[in-house]
């Protein structure tokens, strides 16, 4: 089963390699070949059961007797490669002496091989009448095939077809079991008396795959057990001094339901088979499928013997991811394009539409298109647009026909402008540029203003016109000097006075027009707006200003205009300062001074602070806040530094309290702030001494005389107790026990019972 299950597996890996290597066209895509034909699975059997990878089955059944040691029988067994249950089974009869019985096993990874069923019971009646317990429709009657059993003398193999081999130690070897079919074997145990039967089947309907197997007496929790008493026999077991034997075995008990599974790997596969199955869906879609397909298979396969290792979790996911691959199938999409004139006879792509397979294109309205000879109408379709499982070209088709044009008519007047003609069939305009005459001047140009010249196409019935500028012949000025006004005399602006119209403007380029008056500029008054000068400093302190309009006299004094002033030397804590006023009116610089009174000293506390082992401390002292600088007293009279005011850190004191370090050390407090530990010593011990008793090891306690810190050591072993002195007469011997005294310990008083040599 196995085997065959990877035969496919390979199979299946080489068709998918071959399916990525081989790309064929078919029809405008490219085919993808099935990556593997998938099987059919039949459920066998009503019940299926899970077992986890590497479960071991019994396989096939040895036993072996013999009448005197059971470890012989044992030796054999396992010398031929069986393996011995824990227990022996021993049937002791009075007049035919003890049977060793032992049951061996050989174990399988194979359900399909293992044992499904044991019989195991013992009869007074003679085997050759034994219908085992009723069951000839499962079973074979004991005396069925070629060799039969064979009363007190069996030594060897009973049954070859069904694996169970029966011998006696010291008797034939244990060479040969069978795999399937139905086994017996007899014992007997004296003349007429105690046949021990066993009997096995391989037959898949007697129920699940055995795995373990043991004999023993009794009842065990767990097991199924076939008792082997007699049927009927309970007078004759108790006679002859029968015990109740058992022959136990389990079996696989979990089942799996592979039903939803089944139903669905066939609805899968149902869609896998379709004959447009690679065209019809997307590849993802398709992996999908076929990915669940597979793990589905492997499951079912194994299932074929109604065992399996997928445990019912597996089952059913695979169950599902089956359900989904198939609900998640999608349409491959397929690209439709429609190819026609776009240009004249141009071809080019009039329209491109996906469509999912086995859907209906749109075809696209094919405009009518022209050239410069003919014009060209739609006709037809070549080519496929309907039920699309391929991608499809469709090319359109037209008819051809020559224009026919009516007269030119002209599109605008211009230089660069065309005239054209119509077809009077497809609407087709045939343009020509248009063809101008030498043109004659229409309006003579002047100083500043462009004449016009006109030109007119010479093609009949077009009467297109353009016009160009004809340049204006310019003035030709004639500089006429600035001269500026003053409170002396008149003065006037820089003009221009054209030559050849007599007219004045006031640039070179002559583009405004002006008069004579309308520069001329009239003579100035004082104007005492220039340079300022400085009449004197002072709060009562003028200034005058210089005339701008020629003459450069100075008038208009006036008082200066003070701003609010700025401190230009600040006052300190102790000495006064002076504060600067000038004169607001620019290039004037005159200026006053008063005088700023002293700030005084802000003074701040500096409290003192102790030293400690963390940090350094102070002395009290004072800082201004004005000047920042130091003093000893609060009236500021001594100046200081901070430095003459510190006080050093002071170093780690350990004279604290006591703390036991449970190492055999103790240290102590640092009394300087920092509460640390430190001067760690060794401990000081007292000691004391517990000696040893009969029933106590001895030992020394150490105490440490300052933390208190305390362990044991010197332990020496307890003595025991030293039996020595008789407490009471001895109890005399018999003949099945020695003599008897009672001892005391001399140390502890304990007594004790002894033999007496």
């Amino acid at each position: 089963m196995k085997s065959a299950h990877f035969t496919k597996k390979a199979l299946s890996l080489f068709l998918s390699l071959l399916m990525v290597l081989t790309l064929l066209p078919v029809m405008g895509f490219v085919f993808t070949p099935r990556a593997q034909a998938y099987g059919t699975y039949t459920k066998n059997y009503t019940t299926e059961y899970y077992y986890a990878s590497g479960t071991t089955f019994i396989e096939a059944l040895c036993v072996g007797y013999d009448s005197s040691s059971a470890s012989t029988v044992r030796n054999q067994m396992t010398e031929a490669g069986w393996t011995p249950v824990s227990n022996f089974l021993d049937m002791m009869q009075s007049w035919s002496g003890t049977k060793n019985i032992y049951v061996g096993y050989k174990t399988t990874t194979n359900p399909a091989n293992a044992l499904t069923d044991i019989e195991f019971f013992d009869s007074d009646d003679a085997h050759s009448n034994y219908d085992w317990h009723g069951k000839n429709s499962g079973w074979a009657n004991k005396n069925t095939g070629t060799d039969t059993c064979n009363g007190t003398s069996a030594t060897g193999v009973k049954d070859k077809t069904t694996g169970i081999v029966f011998f006696r130690a010291g008797g034939s070897p244990m060479t040969a079991y069978s795999r399937d079919g139905i086994v017996d074997f007899l014992m007997g145990m004296g003349s007429g008396y105690g046949y021990e039967y066993l009997c096995a089947t391989k037959n898949r309907s007697a129920g699940a795959a055995i795995t373990a197997v043991d004999c023993f007496s009794g009842t065990s929790s767990g097991w199924t057990m076939a008792t082997c008493l007699a049927r009927g026999c309970t007078a004759h077991s108790s006679a002859h001094g029968h015990s109740t034997r058992y022959v136990g075995y389990k079996r696989l008990t979990v089942t799996v339901d592979s039903a939803a599974l089944r139903s669905n790997y066939t609805t899968a596969l149902n869609r896998y088979n379709e004959s447009n199955y690679s065209a019809k869906y997307t590849s993802a879609s398709r992996t999908v499928l076929q990915n669940a397909l597979t793990t589905a298979e492997g499951i079912l396969s194994d299932l074929n013997d109604g065992y399996t290792t997928s445990n019912q979790t597996a089952i059913n996911n695979a169950a599902t991811a089956l359900s989904s691959a198939v609900s998640g199938l999608t349409l491959n999409t397929y690209t439709v394009t429609f190819k026609g004139y776009t240009s004249g006879t141009t071809v080019g792509t009039l329209k491109t539409q996906t469509v999912n397979w086995g859907a209906n294109a749109t075809a696209p309205t094919a405009a009518r298109t022209s050239d410069a000879a003919n014009h060209y109408t739609f006709s037809s379709w070549t080519g496929t647009y309907t039920n699309v499982t391929a991608n499809q070209t469709v090319t359109a088709n037209y008819t051809t026909a020559a224009h026919t044009y009516g007269n030119y008519t002209s599109n605008g007047n211009g230089q660069t402008a065309t005239h054209k003609r119509t077809c009077t069939v497809c609407g087709y305009a045939q343009t020509a540029t248009h063809t101008w005459n030498a043109g004659s001047v229409t309006t003579q140009p002047t100083c500043t203003g462009t004449g016009v010249k006109t030109f007119t196409c010479t093609a009949a019935g077009c009467g297109a016109t353009y016009t160009a500028s004809v340049s204006a012949k310019g003035h030709t000025p004639t500089e006429i000097a600035a001269k500026a006004a003053t409170c002396l005399a008149a003065g006037n602006n820089k003009y221009y006075k054209c030559t050849t119209c007599n007219k004045y403007f006031t640039t070179s380029a002559c583009t405004t027009e002006t008069t004579v008056a309308a520069q001329t500029i009239a003579q100035l008054s004082h104007s005492y707006t220039g340079a300022i000068k400085n009449d004197g400093n002072g709060v009562n302190g003028t200034h005058s200003f210089k005339c701008v309009n020629g003459c450069n006299q100075y008038g208009g004094a006036v008082t200066h205009t003070w701003n609010g002033g700025s401190v230009t030397t600040q006052p300190t804590c102790t000495g006064t300062g002076v504060k600067t006023f000038t004169c607001t009116v620019s290039g004037c610089g005159a200026t006053y001074i008063e005088t700023v009174n002293a700030k005084g000293h802000t003074m701040q506390e500096i409290p003192a602070k102790a030293a400690t082992c963390l940090a350094a401390g102070n002395n009290k002292y004072y800082k201004c806040t004005t000047c920042n600088k130091y003093y000893t007293t609060g009236d500021g009279t001594t100046e200081t530094t901070v430095a003459a005011q510190t006080i050093a850190q002071k170093s780690h004191s350990y004279t604290g309290e006591v703390k036991n370090n449970e190492n055999g050390t103790h240290s102590f407090k640092c009394v300087n702030g920092c509460n640390e530990y430190g001067g760690t010593v060794d401990c000081d011990y007292d000691t004391e001494v517990t000696p040893a008793t009969c029933l106590e090891d001895g030992f020394t306690t150490y105490t440490c005389k300052v933390c208190g810190y305390t362990y044991t050591d010197n332990v020496t072993i307890k003595l025991g107790h030293d039996y020595t002195v008789y407490l009471a007469e001895v109890t005399p011997a018999t003949c099945l026990a020695n003599a008897t005294a009672t001892y005391k310990c001399e140390r502890c008083a304990e007594t004790t019972v002894k033999e007496v040599p």
